[in-house]
């Protein structure tokens, strides 16, 4: 998966991230600073934290393949094959090409054009990145990054070889009942485009529902409401994905417009998982601005 924008402006990180980096920078005030690897590990978990899932680790070896393919992105960032969704690749043929940072190509979200810790970020205020970030079963990641080239910041994840695979029964909503500092408005420049019908790409922090990756989800269904008022928003779901490559067991919830600063909003949702009835109504609030 990949995701290509420019910085986002908006506020974008949760409240318990400042305490998450507040605490680990006083642990480590005796010692030596921690690596920006390290903060973006302190940041992934602070949001699966919130997802109420359990923190992962940071692989060594898979950081070395995403590392490789983040440099090797930056030397071939004017090539066409490095275009779009060809970013999850690597050509035999190119400079810096390896078998270790093709792996990772393919298991990773990418970043282009933001520094690394902003990147976490804009995978989570997306809808297709969000999804393995937040998934119960990942217990290791890979994180490399490099600067230069076209774009300036190149930062791969790899969210895929570090799940163990094991069925899980948890189903993650997210933004996560009663959070607040919640962003107000969609990453803008994901791709694949998970609103693609929407005209200017101005639209609501996405709100997403991921349902066990084995479970027979039908009839889901999803609602967002303000003040008694129900929001006008885009839907898609595991029987209608936007794209089916990418959204996995999820209902997508996006609203039309930016969500309204300092207001507590309401999701109610339902769907037959495997064949039983789910409902489940939760609150979060936005940042102040």
């Amino acid at each position: 998966m990949l995701c290509i924008s420019r910085p986002a402006r908006t506020k974008t990180l949760p409240a318990l991230l400042f305490l998450a980096l507040s605490l680990f920078n006083l642990s480590t005030s005796q010692a030596q600073e921690p690596t920006l690897s390290e903060r973006a590990l302190i940041q992934l978990n602070a949001y699966r934290r919130a997802a109420g899932l359990e923190s992962v680790k940071l692989d060594p070896v898979l950081s070395r393949g995403c590392l490789a393919h983040a440099e090797y992105l930056v030397k071939n960032s004017r090539h066409p094959s490095t275009e779009g969704l060809g970013a999850h690749d690597e050509n035999p043929q190119l400079p810096g090409f390896s078998e270790e940072g093709r792996k990772a190509a393919r298991a990773a979200n990418i970043s282009f054009g933001h520094p690394p810790l902003a990147a976490i970020d804009c995978w989570v205020n997306s809808l297709f990145h969000r999804i393995p970030i937040l998934d119960p079963t990942l217990k290791s990641v890979g994180f490399g990054h490099s600067q230069g080239g076209r774009w300036r910041y190149i930062t791969v994840l790899d969210v895929e070889r570090g799940r163990d695979r094991s069925k899980t029964d948890k189903i993650v909503c997210f933004p996560a009942e009663g959070m607040t500092n919640v962003p107000l408005a969609l990453q803008p420049g994901e791709t694949p485009d998970p609103i693609p019908k929407d005209p200017d790409k101005r639209a609501g922090y996405p709100i997403t529902i991921t349902f066990p990756l084995g479970a027979k989800v039908s009839a889901a269904a999803a609602t967002l409401v303000l003040d008694n008022q129900e929001v006008d928003a885009w839907l898609s779901t595991p029987e209608q994905p936007v794209d089916a490559r990418f959204q996995r067991n999820t209902l997508g919830l996006i609203a039309k417009e930016p969500l309204l600063p300092g207001r507590t909003y309401t999701v109610n949702a339902s769907a037959q998982v495997d064949g039983n009835e789910w409902k489940q109504s939760w609150t979060f609030t936005t940042a102040s601005r």
